[in-house]
Parts: C-alpha cells; structure tokens; sequence
C-alpha cells in the first residue's frame, strides 16, 4: 500500500543517498514520482548530486519531465544544482559537475528547460552541452 509515510520515507533516502533504502522503498510499492513536502524521489535526489541515487530511480522508472517546486522540472533543477554547487564550493564557470544532467538527457529530459537556467546564468559549458542535445533531438 502506498502512504504518505511511504512517499516521505522514500523523498528522503533519496535526498540521503540512501540508495538501498529507496530499493527496500520501491519494492515495498512506494510511488516513485509522488511529492512529498516540496519534491519527489528524484528532485530530491538531483538536491544533493547524488549520481548513483539519480541513475537508480531513472532506471526504475522515474519521470524525468516531473515538475516540483514551483514548476521545476528535473533538468532545470540540475542545472541549477550544478551551477549553485560549483559557487558555493569556490569554483569557476565550467567547472560544474554534469553527471547528472547528462543522465537526464540520456533519459529523454526535454533539454530546453535547463538550457533557459543555464543562460539565465551565464553558465557557457551547461549551455554548449544542452544546446548539443536540442541538436542532437532534432536531427
């Protein structure tokens, strides 16, 4: 049976990382694209970077095109975490982390969303990469 208690015991390992949790979680019928609080499992999990947590959910079936938090989508947020990532830990423009982001496109994430975030950054490596997969999805 799928709870509340269920979908927020599941947004959470995912922001954890607990990459065996949310396993336990999904094979107990928890609904991976459900909202907790403010997210689902996948937003949650894009929060904090998590690769392998991302990859897990992506291919168990999460909605790449799920929007949260104010009409986010997945990519979008990405895009934002890597960005916001790379100027809170010191770094410079293009060294943002794209694990993630590209995990997404893999995934047949609508690119055009997380390229207005990165244009709205100035942010030229996201942007190069994103405008490859808008290419890319109409050739």
């Amino acid at each position: 049976m799928r709870t509340p208690a269920t979908t927020d015991q599941l947004v959470q390992a995912a922001f954890e990382g607990d990459v065996a949790a949310v396993v336990r979680l999904l094979d107990a019928g928890a609904d991976i694209d459900a909202d907790g609080r403010i997210w689902n499992a996948l937003h949650s999990a894009i929060e904090n970077d998590d690769v392998a947590c991302v990859r897990l959910l992506i291919e168990h079936g999460a909605d790449v095109e799920h929007r949260a938090a104010g009409d986010l989508t997945p990519l979008a947020h990405a895009v934002d975490v890597a960005i916001d990532g790379t100027h809170q830990n010191g770094g410079n423009p293009g060294d943002e982390r794209t694990e993630v982001i590209e995990l997404l496109l893999d995934a047949g994430a609508d690119p055009a969303p997380g390229l207005k975030v990165a244009r709205g950054y100035r942010a030229p490596k996201l942007i190069d990469l994103l405008v490859a997969a808008v290419e890319r999805g109409r050739a």
